[in-house]
């Protein structure tokens, strides 16, 4: 006897089967459900939803955007369906278009909080910042409740640029879900940024609480302890972020920056042998330019670019090496490739800048030097509400504040401005370091002198030190005279007392580094064993270097017949008492060479192959010191050349 037919079950049967499976979260078994029933419905929205859905949760995105779509089209006032196909676009990156279906979503039910939170999400997605922020404070007014809308809104308070807001808003998400990892992230960035470490670390160290393999969490404490001085704790954090993924340019690059400023250059070089990347190889460069390895440095360089042909980081840091090298023309090529590939670059404006002055291209050199201000590392800026200074402003009757930026030297040298202010007509109030103060209080009567950190109660306009050549319109042709300082006459009567007198020749003062802590000192500043050769040259010779370092100290045992005055150089005016009866000045790149420029002194300036770009390219002689000689290396590090010419000169004396 034939079996009977199977009986078919009932399409609701499948239905409700389907959609059970789908809540329980079996979506591919649901999916076969909704599959069996397609055919007959083909333009059911509903079902076409589930079908989507089901696809989205799984990840299939672009099958869910189908069916979604379908949905949508056969029953645009479904709002779920309207929600959906908005995610889905969104997760495809496609925010412009996933905008118009979260609005009809509103439209159909204004209290669609998934909607509405995601609306904000894709105004942010494309640049609304504001738009978003307003949109998720819509939200929070509906569901106040609701962690990830404040984590949101925290994102565009950022965005626009009020971090303490966007600290509140991520503390607050933190307070309503204590286990919202990116939260806590957000949270402990800021914190980082605002330069509480500790309290950053501790939020990083949260959201490994909840996700131990967190490589952003991981990167960034290594960062927060880095740059709070831990160094030997961030070589663990980085080794622990490198242990989640070794191929991290990021942990790997600040890994050997931190080894590097351990003063570990060799250890740090051995990481980055096997570098790959443009990233890291700028990196290894840079280590390379520090060391004072030019050459290499540009090699690793130009393996960047090789990469990465627009890569503006490799383009500037090129240019450096270059300019290190004293291969100026060479190095405006590579400076001008780096702007065009990120034209608000302040580093390679900076840089193209010092070329330009070097060159003698002062006017586009001064307009670019602006760029000082915006750089990473930028000294000194300082921002008032009186107008800006240009040199186009009348200033006859009016105050203006000169603020000093940068070192001492920088202060020396253009403190010369400030007088031809005060020719035309202006009340000028200069601000300079506390060494320079007795010095400079005694300058000049039209110059009223303050101690730098401190602002006048009142003045009308205010100008850096370092934009006066600028505001000036400073020429190759138009370079004004030093400040022409005199030291004070009881101090040089008591230094004429005590320096000795008894020694055949001149009176020779000698300086041979300057402040460590100034980012190229290592080139300019000269191991005092290389100068023994000059100091055998018969003279009275007379030490004006007030510290002397540890390398320097046995080579002190072949200078006994120097006369030590550092040890009461307490100030700068000290320091003129002394070179006030000198014969001639022999230094290093350093402050005490402009002080001597700056009293008329015969002044031999020792300077590096990439000098500062005030002693320009290639030049014997200074522009802005009449009484200077330049004697220059010919090749990077080459100390003995120059210390046998200056020999060689003074023989000629």
């Amino acid at each position: 006897m034939p079996k009977p037919p199977p009986v078919s079950p009932s399409a609701s049967a499948v239905l409700e089967k389907a959609v059970a499976l789908h809540r329980a979260g079996h979506f591919a078994e649901a999916i076969r459900g909704y599959d069996i029933l397609l055919p007959a419905k083909p333009r059911d929205g509903q079902l076409l939803y589930l079908r989507g859905h089901a696809a989205m949760l799984l990840g299939r995105t672009q099958e869910a955007l189908d069916f979604l779509a379908r949905s949508v089209a056969a029953n645009p006032s479904a709002t779920e369906a309207q929600t959906a196909l908005g995610n889905v676009l969104l997760d495809l990156g496609r925010a412009r278009e996933a905008l118009p279906h979260f609005g009809k979503a509103l439209v159909l039910q204004p209290a669609n909080i998934e909607a509405a939170l995601n609306r904000g999400v894709a105004l942010a997605a494309l640049g609304q910042h504001a738009e978003a922020l307003a949109a998720y404070d819509k939200v929070i007014a509906r569901a106040p409740e609701l962690a990830e809308a404040h984590h949101n809104r925290g994102l565009m308070l950022e965005a626009i640029g009020r971090p303490r807001d966007a600290g509140a808003a991520y503390a607050e998400a933190v307070r309503l879900d204590p286990r919202f990892a990116d939260a806590h992230l957000s949270l402990g960035n800021i914190l980082h940024r605002a330069g509480a470490f500790d309290a950053a670390v501790e939020r990083f160290e949260a959201v490994l609480q909840l996700q131990p393999r967190s490589l952003k969490a991981q990167f960034n404490r290594a960062n927060a302890l880095r740059d709070k001085g831990a160094a030997e704790e961030a070589l663990e954090g980085y080794d622990r972020a490198l242990a989640i993924d070794p191929t991290h340019a990021g942990a790997r690059g600040n890994r050997a920056m931190t080894l590097v400023d351990l003063r570990r250059r060799d250890e740090a070089l051995a990481q980055l042998a096997e570098a790959g990347t443009p990233e890291l190889l700028n990196i290894k460069g840079n280590i390379l330019h520090e060391m004072g390895r030019f050459e290499e440095a540009l090699a690793c360089f130009d393996q960047a670019l090789a990469l990465a042909p627009a890569d503006a980081t490799a383009l500037s840091n090129r240019a450096n090496a270059l300019m290190a090298l004293g291969r100026h023309e060479a190095a405006m090529e590579s400076h001008d490739r780096a702007l065009a590939a990120r034209p608000d670059d302040a580093d390679a404006a900076f840089g193209k800048a010092c070329a330009l002055i070097s060159l003698g291209q002062f006017e586009e050199g001064w307009r670019l030097f602006e760029a000082r201000k915006r750089k990473r590392d930028a000294v000194g800026h300082r921002s008032f509400p009186q107008p800006f200074w240009t040199g186009a402003e009348p200033v006859e009757g009016r105050t203006v504040f000169i603020h000093h930026e940068q070192g001492i030297g920088d202060a020396l040298h253009l403190s010369r401005y400030a007088p031809l202010l005060a020719a035309r007509g202006a009340r000028v109030i200069l601000a300079t370091p506390a060494p320079l103060l007795p010095l400079l209080t005694q300058w000049s009567p039209a110059v009223d002198v303050i101690e730098e950190g401190t602002v006048p109660a009142e003045f009308d306009y205010h100008c850096p030190l370092m934009s006066l050549p600028l505001a000036f319109g400073t020429t190759l042709d138009t370079v004004p005279p030093p400040a022409l300082l005199k030291a004070d006459p009881e101090r040089a009567r008591r230094w004429a007392a005590i320096l000795p007198d008894d020694l055949p020749g001149p009176r020779i003062g000698l300086v041979w580094s300057g402040n460590p802590s100034f980012r190229n000192d290592l080139f300019r500043s000269i191991p005092l064993a290389a100068l023994l050769p000059l100091v055998e040259h018969p003279a009275c010779w007379i030490s004006l270097q007030k510290e002397i370092r540890a390398s320097d100290v046995p080579a002190l045992s072949g200078m006994e017949h120097v006369f030590q005055a550092g040890d009461g150089l307490t100030d700068f005016a000290e320091t003129a008492a002394v070179i006030d009866g000198l014969d001639l000045v022999i230094a290093a790149d350093s402050s005490v060479g402009h002080l001597a420029g700056s009293m008329g002194k015969p002044t031999w300036l020792m300077v590096p192959a990439g000098s500062d770009w005030r002693w320009m390219h290639g030049r014997e002689t200074s522009r802005w010191y009449p009484q200077h000689r330049l004697f220059r290396q010919e090749k990077p590090g080459d100390w003995a050349g120059v210390v046998a010419r200056v020999k060689e000169a003074l023989a000629g004396l």
